[in-house]
């Protein structure tokens, strides 16, 4: 008797395509072509979390027989803390909610990496530390698109809040929070 494996981690083009039963050449023709969901990783490789790829494969139509887990941890990213800001936000994170892991980024380069390696619940913005520009923004708005996450901005003056709901626009559907840092700090539970 054999047992099938049940996948957990991001795949790579090889296991995808060995899953689907077809190369790997077609595998990124459906990406290329975002029928089926994927990131990058820093080396420039495709990944594909299993749950992306059971949602292409009953889409698809595709008879493969595939078993998968979802045990996606809640994760929150953070931009432009300082270490006692990040301090208050880990205890928050743990104390009130069920999120698993607080992971500080220095730059946004590292943000959309965890972004698309880590499939956060929740990226914190400080906006005060000046670490996003414009063009951030639009790469930012692109992750909150495809993949419904949360954005939540803290700012220290209240005149920047409608400046910022300016540059997220579309943001507009409870997906962005703007306020300042402690208010975010009591919501986080109905944030994540």
């Amino acid at each position: 008797m054999t047992t099938q494996k049940v996948y957990v981690d991001p795949m790579g083009m090889g296991k995808v395509a060995s899953v689907c039963k077809c190369s790997k050449k077609t595998v990124l023709n459906w990406i290329y072509k975002k029928a089926l969901k994927a990131h990058r990783t820093r080396g420039g490789h495709w990944r594909v979390w299993p749950g992306d790829l059971n949602t292409f494969i009953k889409k698809s139509g595709l008879e493969v027989p595939f078993l998968f887990t979802e045990e996606r941890f809640k994760v929150v990213i953070a931009l432009g803390y300082p270490v006692d800001r990040l301090e208050t936000l880990r205890s928050a994170i743990i104390s009130r909610c069920a999120a698993d892991e607080l992971i500080q980024v220095p730059n946004l380069n590292g943000t959309l990496l965890g972004i698309g390696e880590r499939k956060p619940s929740l990226v914190l913005i400080n906006w005060d530390a000046q670490v996003v520009d414009l063009e951030d923004v639009k790469s930012i708005s692109q992750w909150q698109e495809e993949r419904k996450g949360k954005l939540a901005v803290s700012v220290s003056a209240a005149s920047q809040v409608t400046r910022i709901q300016e540059h997220f626009p579309h943001l507009s559907n409870g997906s962005l929070t703007v306020d300042s840092f402690e208010d975010i700090m009591k919501n986080i539970p109905a944030l994540l």
